[in-house]
């Protein structure tokens, strides 16, 4: 049995958006590390703790993060969710 982990987040969570999207990446506990180890460098080398795709100060992450992902075995994962549906989990997760 393998233990697979999942890193996601939302989009479309704002009123008055017609759909959300959960979206992310997953995969074993050990991809993950090698991963994490990788990514965990290109932020110490950049300065920067916490990368945020919105962030105009992480653009030059953006390459190799892509790349750290693409030579792994992660499958990237996708979701649209009706906002109702959606409201009603996220409420029921953080109760």
């Amino acid at each position: 049995m393998a233990m697979i982990r999942a890193y996601l987040d939302d989009s479309g969570t704002h009123r008055g958006s017609q759909c959300v999207v959960v979206a992310g990446w997953m995969g074993t506990a050990k991809t993950w590390r090698s991963f994490s180890r990788e990514w965990n460098n290109y932020l110490k080398q950049s300065g920067i703790s916490v990368f945020r795709a919105s962030n105009f100060s992480c653009r030059q992450l953006k390459a190799p993060l892509a790349d750290a992902i693409c030579k792994r075995d992660l499958w990237g994962v996708a979701w649209k969710v009706n906002p109702l549906d959606y409201k009603k989990s996220a409420k029921s997760i953080y109760e």
